[in-house]
């Protein structure tokens, strides 16, 4: 529900309520006033309220200060009114500003630059409506870069992701299943937040995610991830997921989780590098439609499951490329985009022989390469402790 549709519901003209908006910021001193958040999203209910943001000085006599929101009625309607010091405003663009959304960098730094609060204040200021002083509104959201906003959204859930593996593996080894239940949905939040931002989204708040989700199943279901998994398969598991944790077993859950991080992570991270526009295509030269459709032979629906990888196996990226580790090891093992393919079918329940049709359709290769392919990274991944050990390789 947008704005107009919210103030039709309450059968409030929409000129009036503008008219008793001017009475209450009548006496605030020039600046710029912009309507935000979930309304004017076009994301909100008819139990929303409307937020304003004025960038302005301060006013005198001490009703509002900066940084506090004030509930107040206007038009019979609730009415959430920010004031944002143009200051402090400065202070969040510079900081903004140091990190460029293509560089590649340590994310952890990235990901505690601003806090969620101040990257909701610049998304609402982003995608506000301006109501007074709209040239100098302007020049406040021309400050504010989307997709250096994004970024460093995604490198918040990134690293979160990272500490949520850890602490989820801790309980588990541990024995305590009920805490790493706890975990796991955290892991499926901070999941469902990489992939919004890997598009563009800039919205910190948990609460919208899986409407955002529904919309980008609508808008980009089609796009194929790292996997083969398309982004409405993706978000059809994150939406089954929020059910599942807690009636599954947790370790299968921790393993199925983690396959879609060792998906995503390294693949957003690329959008952003490249400069890609956020709703394109997926890079890495693997096709991301018309896939050729595997042929999967009777032998290879008999073969067995491969292996899953373990719960303190990584995938990522960095300046080198793609890399596989274990949590606490400097050894990182680089591997190219097919490579990447490859592992993200050692989850346990595909099939080996299915596995391997599907990379030959992917990467064009011939079938005994690609079983050899197979037989190599079961090897080394044996080897280094990275699958289930007493698996078949």
């Amino acid at each position: 529900m947008d704005l107009s549709g919210y103030l039709r519901f309450h059968r409030v003209q929409e000129s009036a309520w503008m008219a008793a908006l001017d009475e209450v910021v009548a006496d605030i001193p020039d600046g710029a006033l912009a309507l935000a958040g979930s309304l004017i999203e076009g994301i909100g209910n008819e139990r929303s309220d409307i937020d304003v943001y004025l960038v302005a000085a301060s006013p005198d006599d001490g009703r509002l200060s900066f940084g506090d929101a004030h509930v107040v009625a206007v038009g019979g309607l609730v009415v959430d009114i920010e004031y944002v010091d143009p200051a402090r405003l400065r202070r969040l663009t510079d900081t903004l500003a140091r990190f460029p959304s293509a560089e590649v960098r340590n994310q952890r730094p990235s990901a505690v630059a601003l806090t969620l609060a101040e990257i909701k204040i610049l998304h609402n200021l982003r995608v506000a409506r301006p109501v007074k002083g709209e040239d100098a509104w302007r020049d406040t959201v021309r400050a504010i870069d989307a997709r250096g906003l994004a970024r460093l959204l995604f490198d918040f859930c990134a690293v979160s992701i990272d500490m949520t593996q850890e602490d989820a593996v801790g309980f588990l080894e541990a024995e305590d299943p009920e805490s790493a239940v706890a975990l796991l949905r955290m892991l499926r939040q901070h999941l469902a937040g990489a992939l919004l931002a890997a598009f563009g989204e800039t919205n910190p708040a948990e609460k919208w995610r899986s409407l955002k989700l529904r919309r980008l199943a609508q808008t980009h279901g089609a796009l194929r991830l790292p996997g083969g998994h398309s982004v409405s398969g993706t978000v059809a598991f994150l939406r089954d997921a929020d059910v599942a944790i807690g009636l599954e077993s947790p370790a299968r859950m921790l393993t199925e989780l983690l396959q879609l991080a060792h998906a995503v992570l390294p693949w957003g991270l690329a959008r952003f590098e490249s400069g890609v526009a956020l709703d394109g295509e997926a890079l890495d030269g693997v096709p991301v439609d018309a896939v050729a459709e595997p042929v999967v032979t009777d032998a290879d629906a008999k073969t067995p499951p491969l292996p899953a990888l373990t719960h303190d196996t990584r995938i990522r990226r960095d300046a080198e490329g793609i890399w596989i580790s274990r949590i606490g090891s400097a050894r990182r093992i680089y591997i190219n985009a097919i490579g990447h393919e490859l592992l993200l079918h050692f989850d346990g329940r595909t099939q080996a022989g299915r596995a391997a049709s599907y990379i030959s359709a992917v990467a064009g290769l011939d079938r005994e390469e690609t079983d050899r392919c197979f037989r190599q990274f079961a090897t080394v991944l044996s080897h280094e402790r990275m699958i289930e050990q007493g698996a078949p390789p």
